[in-house]
């Protein structure tokens, strides 16, 4: 069962969430999909980092139509082959993985956890008990070397289980030049890995002139609330230039964002 999310603030929407996923499993997936399907459009260049098996992807590159662009950068090669194998010679996904700086690594395919893959591994026993973990050699770049001409975007999705921050430092050049909206999956399973805690993000936000919102719209008022909200019910959360504040605040005004639950099956 579906139902609409009325909030006031995000501390408020991340108890409300922590109290419904008591009894209820709750699809966040689905939700950061409406909250970007808001704001995505015909003509609109999205970046898909940590594309997976391309359900984010598929899902913008129906938004955004044969006018405009998605492009996904998956490290893990079956991963990749899938969403070209589904879209074919129209898919523009690269094999590589992102981050502040070029070179090559050793990458976590989780085998038995396909959503955990990436350069370290989770430290808490995994629901599927050994998660299968297969090291491949991969190609690692930056968004800036990759995209130095890129003069329009309008969404970055970026889920790299803790990388998030590295892949979107070495593509500040982009990032200022293009000003998109950010989609980023924090959490602190995966971001302590890489020595970072719940202020790191918002000290990221600062400095960039970002602001931090949940998925039903409501920015982070201050650091503490930031702290209150980090980790106590979901890990996606939007980035949204701080000139843009007028028109997040407008994109939910009129239509609350609806809770999904997972389905079952």
């Amino acid at each position: 069962m579906n139902s609409k999310m009325e909030t006031g603030t995000a501390l408020l929407t991340a108890k409300i969430c922590g109290d419904l996923q008591k009894s209820r499993n709750l699809d966040f997936e689905e939700m950061l999909a409406e909250g970007y399907g808001r704001f995505m459009g015909p003509g609109m260049i999205a970046i898909d980092i940590g594309a997976h098996y391309g359900l984010h992807y598929t899902k913008l590159k129906h938004m955004v139509g044969p006018t405009g662009r998605v492009i996904g950068y998956e490290a893990v090669p079956e991963f990749g082959e899938h969403i070209v194998w589904r879209h074919g010679g129209d898919a523009e996904i690269v094999q590589k993985a992102l981050s502040d700086k070029p070179g090559r690594g050793t990458f976590l395919h989780m085998v038995n956890a396909q959503g955990e893959s990436g350069f370290k591994e989770r430290t808490y026993e995994s629901d599927f008990g050994d998660r299968g973990a297969q090291k491949i050699d991969v190609e690692i770049s930056t968004l800036d070397a990759e995209l130095p001409d890129l003069d329009r975007c309008d969404f970055i999705k970026v889920d790299i289980e803790g990388h998030e921050l590295s892949a979107l430092n070495g593509g500040l050049k982009l990032i200022m030049r293009t000003r998109p909206i950010i989609s980023i999956e924090y959490g602190k399973p995966t971001y302590s890995l890489y020595g970072l805690t719940s202020d790191s993000l918002w000290e990221w936000a600062e400095r960039h002139s970002y602001l931090i919102s949940d998925l039903f719209g409501n920015f982070m008022r201050d650091h503490e609330e930031w702290n209150g909200v980090c980790d106590a019910a979901y890990w996606d959360y939007f980035l949204v230039p701080s000139e843009k504040r007028d028109f997040w605040n407008g994109l939910f005004s009129q239509k609350p964002t609806t809770i999904v639950e997972v389905k079952a099956g």
